[in-house]
């Protein structure tokens, strides 16, 4: 009799570390989506991607989360290398605190969203000489386009505060890519 509750506990051990396991797969793994990066692109007018924004998002607040479609898209929208941190990663104590270059600015995202296979956005921080917090929203498919915005005097901090901001028009167009940011060229065999 003793036997048996022994195997029934370790079954029941088996199978809750079972269980815990799927669960914590599935909380780290990204939101589906199946659209491709956007490589060539024109810009959402403010009313598309207000109209865009209406609709539903699977939040993500982790950068490992974001689709890799969405993080090319993204480093295609800047000109740049994908390079942001999470929200609450802390700063590495052992590394210096350099002198801001205007050139590469120090990102990191607030949250983002995901709506397979139409759409993403990411709003972020961007640091330097002067912090902003800035959005880039991408339509995927056929007729791909992205939008990016400045907001002058609060980050939103959800998808109903984004889209407060853009029905209240409290922010500033802006070029995605900047003056200077140029993705690096591959190298090549010289002739």
């Amino acid at each position: 009799m003793l036997g048996r509750k022994i195997v029934v506990l370790l079954v029941v051990g088996v199978v809750t570390i079972a269980v815990a396991a799927i669960l914590i797969g599935l909380a780290v793994q990204p939101p589906s989506f199946h659209a491709g990066p956007v490589v060539r692109t024109r810009t959402l007018s403010d009313a598309e991607a207000a109209d865009l924004l209406k609709q539903n998002f699977k939040i993500v607040q982790k950068v490992r989360r974001l689709p890799a479609a969405v993080k090319q898209s993204i480093a295609v929208a800047w000109g740049l290398p994908f390079e942001i941190v999470d929200p609450d990663e802390p700063a590495d104590p052992d590394r210096p605190t350099p002198v801001p270059d205007p050139n590469e600015p120090q990102r990191k995202m607030i949250f983002a969203g995901v709506a397979d296979p139409d759409a993403a956005f990411m709003v972020y921080e961007v640091g330097g000489f002067v912090d902003s917090n800035e959005v880039v929203v991408i339509r995927f498919g056929n007729d791909a386009a992205l939008w990016c915005a400045s907001f002058a005097d609060f980050p939103p901090h959800d998808l109903g505060e984004l889209r407060d901001a853009l029905a209240k028009r409290r922010f500033s167009p802006i070029s995605c890519r900047r003056p200077g940011n140029e993705m690096p060229k591959p190298r090549g065999r010289g002739r």
